[in-house]
């Protein structure tokens, strides 16, 4: 602490035992402590006036360990903010220690999850009308989402086109059951050659679909503004109401809501969304693949059939636009994509920053913020391609670059 916090937090104490007790004194500075900005802000004032300035070296092991850790400066980073820490190699060198700890294990793998949106399962219900084995199987699913992220970045390639394409992920006996196969428990990697990757994972599914049915247009919104980050604009800034399909037992959910792109004034963006998000009705409303028959539809009740191949159109702002026989071949073209890659080094940016253009409501804040976001990414530009792809890399990108350790002056 500095001597005028010293002596401010003394003072509380007097004010609080004189005339009390030694207990009213304590009491009184542990109010003062709880309420004062400095233990409810990571401050990030830097020294001087002039724009920019350097975090002081404080601040930069505050922020450092709350971006990789989510925790305060341990005791091994306390000393190393005496010096090296202004340098960006000794700054690489904290990340990937801290990195290596349970606490920035945890971090990096809460990051991947709610960047994805998967954080939500915990709290995605289903009725259980009509996905019975939902409850039974959603601490599985939770434990899922979270357990093949880790193995993903813990111990195996760390990279974005795995946590794509990945064949495999860890499944227990109960969540085998769900998917399908018999593997689970013989071998920490359990094979799924019919879903690859996270997004066909149930998690993702589940997360993104309705109470009672799949959810073609949430999933093909999930895709294109956190897979692809393309440019999305919500109804309500179109003065568009979204009018949900009406339920009729003749029909599947794809046919259902294949009605939005019959609608002018939907059509120009849910020929995209809905494109992406019909690859995925092979799985319903909580994952489960739906039975395939011979002729290659999918049953989606016991008399309506439906289908998953689809063509995502040209012309639009995807490097992926071709035609996929499912969600998986879907998945492995997102997987590849530089486009996907670069959205993805934002996205860790966003997280790491704390910050994003499309949450700003002020064009000048949003300006300054988006173009942060563009010096990062020609700073992740200049990685090496192997690394591009790389979670660990990006991290280590930003925290090595001039914009993790200089702030402009408000």
């Amino acid at each position: 602490m500095t001597d005028d916090e010293v002596t401010a937090l003394t003072t509380l104490y007097t004010a609080g035992a004189t005339g009390g007790t030694y207990n009213d004194g304590i009491d009184l500075v542990t109010r003062g402590l709880l309420q004062s900005a400095g233990f409810l802000y990571i401050t990030q004032l830097g020294s001087g006036s002039s724009s920019p300035v350097t975090l002081t070296k404080d601040e930069l092991a505050s922020n450092l360990s709350y971006v990789v850790g989510g925790a305060p400066p341990d005791q091994a980073l306390l000393p190393a903010a005496a010096g090296n820490l202004a340098d960006a190699a000794g700054r690489e060198t904290q990340v990937r220690r801290l990195l290596g700890t349970t606490a920035g294990k945890n971090r990096m793998v809460r990051v991947v999850r709610e960047w994805l949106g998967t954080d939500a399962i915990g709290e995605t219900g289903k009725d259980a009308t009509a996905y019975s084995a939902y409850a039974g199987a959603k601490n599985a699913i939770v434990a899922e989402s979270t357990n093949f992220i880790a193995e993903v970045l813990q111990n195996s390639t760390g990279t974005v086109n795995e946590l794509l394409s990945a064949n495999w992920s860890v499944v227990d006996s109960t969540l085998a059951g769900v998917y399908g196969v018999t593997s689970a428990g013989t071998t920490k990697h359990t094979m799924l050659p019919n879903r690859f990757g996270i997004l066909n994972q149930a998690a993702f599914l589940s997360v993104y679909a309705h109470a009672s049915e799949s959810g073609p247009v949430l999933r093909g919104v999930a895709i294109m503004r956190r897979i692809a980050c393309m440019n999305l604009p919500s109804p309500a800034s179109l003065n568009i109401v979204v009018v949900p399909p009406q339920p009729d037992p003749s029909k599947s959910t794809r046919e259902r809501f294949s009605i939005h792109s019959t609608d002018t004034k939907c059509a120009t963006c849910h020929n995209q969304i809905d494109a992406i998000g019909f690859a995925f009705e092979l799985f319903d409303g909580m994952g489960k693949q739906r039975p395939k028959n011979s002729d290659g539809t999918y049953q989606e009740t016991s008399s309506i059939k439906t289908t998953a191949s689809t063509t995502v159109p040209t012309g639009v702002q995807a490097d992926f636009a071709g035609t996929y026989a499912d969600s998986n071949a879907l998945a492995m073209a997102l997987a590849s994509s530089p486009q996907v890659r670069e959205c993805v080094a934002r996205q860790m940016f966003r997280s790491s920053a704390g910050r994003s253009g499309a949450d700003m409501s002020n064009s000048t804040d949003r300006t300054a913020v988006e173009a942060s976001e563009g010096t990062f990414i020609d700073i992740w530009k200049q990685l090496p391609s192997d690394n591009q792809g790389k979670f660990v890399e990006m991290l280590v990108a930003y925290v090595r670059s001039p914009l993790f350790d200089k702030r402009s002056v408000q």
